[in-house]
């Protein structure tokens, strides 16, 4: 950074003496590849195009414990994703008979070449407290269902079971939730 504004204040310093030398040529091409050096650094750091993330894939299931269902029940969705740290939180209900659907949450994101895109879902029964805690997965790309591979079918969450490591994408599922061919 010090070279290149050396090397404009030399090119003020000469273009104002009025006098033109082959300095003055190399002094512009060196200042050239310096702005040429820079433009592929910021292309490597920079933000790159706006894309659509999906930030938390849907989820349909019933929630219970003791595998009674737990109906008219609050759950909460926390959502984090790269640049967002705080997240941002949204509420929803089972119905009459435990069933819940958490459907899909996009953002539009600008994220850096060199910066890896990570999203995490967390959902609680009634508040934001460990042990209301009934499922958590991350994501490391945009792609709808890239943390489960597919829908989870048939899910059952059950609020009297240990939570459990599910090892189903690179960072895995860690939940007190069954499903259809869960690994």
């Amino acid at each position: 950074m010090k070279l290149l504004i050396s090397l404009l204040s030399l090119i003020i310093l000469l273009g104002c003496s009025g006098e033109s030398s082959s300095q003055d040529k190399i002094a512009e091409e060196n200042v050239n590849e310096v702005s040429n050096k820079e433009s592929t650094m910021l292309g490597l750091f920079g933000k790159k195009n706006t894309e659509k993330y999906v930030v938390s894939s849907p989820l349909e299931g019933i929630l219970v414990k003791d595998g009674q269902p737990l109906v008219n029940t609050k759950i909460i969705r926390r959502l984090s994703w790269s640049g967002n740290d705080e997240g941002t939180v949204d509420e929803f209900f089972t119905d009459g008979e435990g069933y819940f659907t958490i459907p899909v949450y996009e953002e539009i994101l600008a994220i850096g070449k060199l910066t890896e895109f990570v999203g995490t879902i967390t959902l609680y029964v009634k508040s934001v407290d460990d042990d209301n805690f009934f499922y958590h997965s991350s994501k490391r790309s945009a792609e709808i269902y890239s943390d489960t591979k597919a829908p989870l079918e048939e899910l059952v969450c059950d609020m009297a079971h240990d939570e459990a490591l599910v090892d189903i994408s690179r960072v895995g599922i860690f939940s007190r939730c069954k499903w259809k061919g869960m690994p």
